[in-house]
């Protein structure tokens, strides 16, 4: 993954895994990115120390986790609980760390509930 600060033209890598990394964000202090990385044959959420260092595993199964974003926590969408919900876990800006289990922030137990009742059928065509 590279990264570029906004207060210079140059890129600066920050991973060197296999695997594919997607989904940056900066913490709110701008001294970790969050992203998701399918290193592990599945997705889950990695923090890394922009100064460098080894990146930290944030989630660790089951289904997948990504799309991570701080307040200032990590939060992030996951399969586990068999629906796509929103998770938060705590994270130690000190220790660069988190901090205790992941939480669950939203409560989606089946699709019905995310699609809002007032769309009207749409009928599509091949033609």
């Amino acid at each position: 993954m590279l990264l570029r600060r906004r207060s210079r033209r140059t890129l600066t890598r920050i991973t060197f895994d296999d695997g594919l990394q997607m989904g940056a964000t900066w913490s709110p202090d701008g001294r970790y990115v969050a992203y998701s990385s399918d290193r592990g044959g599945k997705f889950d959420v990695w923090v890394q120390q922009v100064s460098g260092g080894d990146p930290v595993q944030v989630t660790k199964r089951p289904g997948h986790n990504w799309q991570p974003d701080w307040s200032p926590d990590v939060y992030f969408v996951s399969g586990r609980g068999g629906f796509f919900n929103v998770w938060g876990i705590h994270f130690d800006p000190a220790g660069g760390k988190p901090v205790g289990e992941p939480f669950r922030v939203s409560a989606f137990e089946g699709p019905g509930l995310m699609i809002p009742k007032w769309i009207p059928p749409v009928e599509l065509s091949l033609n």
